[in-house]
């Protein structure tokens, strides 16, 4: 299921982190968010979900980079990682529970992505 680009613009809240790997867990951290891949962001990839926008360096599905041919693929890596919108909290107890690499802690900001 695509999510539609405008179905999210809640700024209700915002967190992100440095460089993360969810190895095998992304599906089980996309299903957690109810969050579905939207398309290319500003800075990277979207996922959107009700309540909750999610977007990453690097697309963890298909392993692609943000900047095509700079990395080999990644699959897993999530990169930058960073979420805006009303479940935040939901956001950042699914990165606990599925990520098996955190580079820093989760920040209260979209300061990484």
């Amino acid at each position: 299921m695509i999510v539609e680009p405008n179905v999210l613009r809640v700024k209700a809240g915002a967190a992100s982190c440095d460089i993360t790997d969810f190895g095998p867990h992304w599906p089980a951290f996309k299903a957690a968010l109810g969050i579905e891949y939207a398309g290319r962001g500003e800075h990277g990839f979207l996922w959107r979900g009700l309540g909750i926008e999610v977007e990453t360096g690097n697309n963890p599905e298909t392993g692609e980079y943000r900047i095509v041919g700079a990395r080999e693929s990644q699959p897993g890596f999530a990169s930058y990682i960073g979420a805006s919108g009303e479940r935040v909290g939901d956001f950042k107890a699914a990165l606990y529970r599925f990520a098996i690499y955190r580079k820093s802690p989760i920040a209260d900001s979209r300061c990484y992505i």
